[in-house]
């Protein structure tokens, strides 16, 4: 979930960690003081949401408790992690340092002395403005000895591999790689550290800021106060490293804290702190990974002792679909292809603005088709960037393969952390079930029939003609149609005997395909072998014309859009008599 936080200490005790995401307006925002309101998080060495808090007079702010649970939360951020605990405890081995490349690190499961084994974390995010803001913290049992707390904001997704290495890929909610064959990962260009360093009883004595770079960790900012953790007092510095300032701060608790997650916490035990990204660091905040650690050095090239590793999500996009039929078209060869409008909107569901939004479909759309709107029928052409909490609409068509009338269509979206809509891009994907109806339906056919004497032969014999039509009533195209004449009392007449018109042009009695709304003509004749008298067949002597009567079926056969072929598709019988009617003035035959 976007909302899973790191998961690995050395202990089997939860590990909280923050960051928070601030956006702000087009100057600067303060970490701390509020300036300009309304104030996003009270930095007070405390978790409850307190009233009247001298960091939040106008009491708009949040604190770590406001996050307890399961989302959503009490708390007013975008994003927020909720309390994780971490059971299952790892370290990092074989001389893993922050100077190194992630590729180089390697974990065990394992513990750390109790100075450097944090204990819980948390984390949530704000929109507001262009300035990022994150906070963040951790809490740790003992306050011996010196130790230092880093913060890293990663770019990639980092994830820990079964075989002790990191990966690039989807975290689960211990950090662990969902595909435990995911593909070793690196540091990005603009990858963040932000390091405090404890003197022995809690106090923070140096802040430094650390970003990855073409030529590895490259130090940013370096700020020192000697207060820190003595008063209870916020320690806040600028970009430059400046004391004071309001890019940079942290506070530690200056009494025993009870916090409902790991009480009660020693003096110097509880820490939280917050960087202005957009100023310290600049550029994109769309970080994927966060990861708490500590050592028990002052020196970036000491080793690392325990982590918690989990999604930190920044940039987020989600999408949307639906798929709703369209058409259904059948060619020459009866193949039927269904046609669907896909549908949806994209959200930015993140913190930063997003570039160059894309949707993608599997199947693929059809060509020329994919618009997008401003989700009030707008056309939008060009480019389309998202800020935060934006969305835009898409639509188009897709067409399935032949005589496939179901399948799965998955809509992928992609947007794209740099301006120029190159280079890194946050994905999201949407599946629906793209079903065409089921169609059903049968020909409405007509006939009429006429018993003739014909003596071509040398012999005076019976032949009986018809003719009639076949008409497609439904509203889509029936295809390989048959016509057939089964004659009650004789043999059937083959399809070949049977002949098919439409308006002077002569079809394939076997092949041919009905439109929607059309009709085609039908005739044959034939010499009947028996006759029906009361009801039997029998064969009759010549005293009894009167009553011999020859019957007949006109069957039809075909295949519906989807369906199989040689499907019965309707019939209709007919009764001719010897002795014709008074209004039958000729035989059908000359008619034909």
């Amino acid at each position: 979930m976007l909302y899973q936080m790191f998961n690995y200490l050395c202990r089997a005790r939860p590990v909280i960690l923050a960051a928070l995401l601030v956006v702000s307006s087009p100057f600067a925002y303060a970490v701390h003081d509020g300036t300009p309101a309304p104030q996003n998080f009270e930095l007070d060495a405390n978790t409850p949401d307190a009233t009247g808090a001298p960091d939040d007079p106008n009491n708009t702010a949040d604190d770590w408790e406001n996050f307890q649970g399961l989302p959503p939360y009490a708390g007013h951020a975008k994003t927020a992690t909720g309390i994780v605990e971490d059971v299952d405890a790892k370290v990092f081995t074989q001389g893993s340092k922050d100077t190194k490349d992630l590729d180089q690190w390697r974990y065990r499961a394992g513990g750390s002395p109790p100075k450097a084994d944090l204990t819980d974390a948390y984390a949530a995010a704000y929109n507001e403005g262009a300035d990022q803001v994150f906070y963040f913290g951790a809490n740790r049992d003992s306050n011996n000895g010196t130790v230092t707390t880093g913060f890293w904001f990663f770019k990639n997704a980092v994830c820990t591999k079964p075989d002790g290495s990191f990966g690039n890929g989807e975290s689960s909610t211990s950090g662990a790689c969902k595909d435990s064959n995911a593909p070793a990962v690196k540091h990005a260009i603009g990858d963040t550290l932000v390091v405090f360093n404890y003197d022995n009883g809690g106090k923070v004595g140096k802040t430094v800021v650390y970003k990855w770079t073409a030529g590895g960790l490259s130090k940013v900012v370096e700020a020192t106060n000697n207060q820190l953790g003595t008063e209870g007092k916020v320690f806040c510095a600028s970009k430059t490293g400046a004391v004071p300032g309001d890019d940079i701060c942290a506070i530690t608790n200056k009494d025993s804290t009870d916090i409902p997650w790991a009480s009660p916490v020693p003096p110097g035990g509880f820490f939280e702190g917050g960087v202005n990204i957009t100023q310290v660091i600049g550029g994109s905040a769309c970080f994927a990974s966060f990861m708490a650690t500590s050592r028990s050095s002052t020196t970036e090239v000491a080793e690392i002792k325990n982590f918690i590793l989990g999604s930190f999500p920044v940039c987020k996009l989600e999408v949307s679909k639906k798929c709703d039929y369209l058409s259904t078209a059948v060619d020459g060869n009866g193949d039927a292809t269904a046609t669907f409008t896909i549908s949806g909107d994209v959200k930015n569901t993140g913190a930063a603005t997003l570039y160059g939004i894309t949707v993608e479909d599997d199947p693929t759309f059809n060509s020329g088709t994919l618009a997008f709107n401003d989700c009030s029928g707008n056309t939008l052409s060009g480019s389309i960037s998202l800020d935060a909490d934006k969305k835009v609409c898409y639509s188009a068509t897709v067409t399935l393969g032949k005589n496939v009338s179901s399948q799965d269509d998955t809509v992928t979206a992609k947007g794209y952390i740099s301006a120029s809509g190159t280079g890194d891009f946050v994905p999201d994907t949407d599946t629906a079930k793209c079903k065409a109806p089921e169609f059903s339906g049968k020909l409405t056919i007509t006939k009429d029939c006429t018993a003739c004497l014909d003596d071509s032969s040398g012999k005076v014999v019976v032949e009986l003609g018809y003719k009639g039509t076949v008409c497609n009533n439904n509203q889509f195209t029936v295809s390989n149609i048959t016509v057939t004449d089964d004659i009650t009392g004789g043999p059937p007449s083959s399809a070949s005997a049977i002949t098919i018109t439409s308006g002077n042009n002569t079809l394939l009695n076997g092949s041919f395909d009905l439109a929607a709304g059309t009709c085609v003509s039908y005739s044959g004749n034939y010499v009947p072998t028996n006759a029906r008298r009361d009801g039997s067949i029998s064969s009759l002597t010549t005293e009894e014309p009167d009553k011999a009567k020859f019957e007949d079926k006109i069957s039809t056969t075909g295949q519906l859009p989807f369906g199989s072929a040689n499907a019965e598709l309707g019939s209709y019988s007919d009764t001719c008599s010897l002795c014709a009617e008074p209004t039958a003035t000729r035989c059908m035959k000359d008619s034909l």
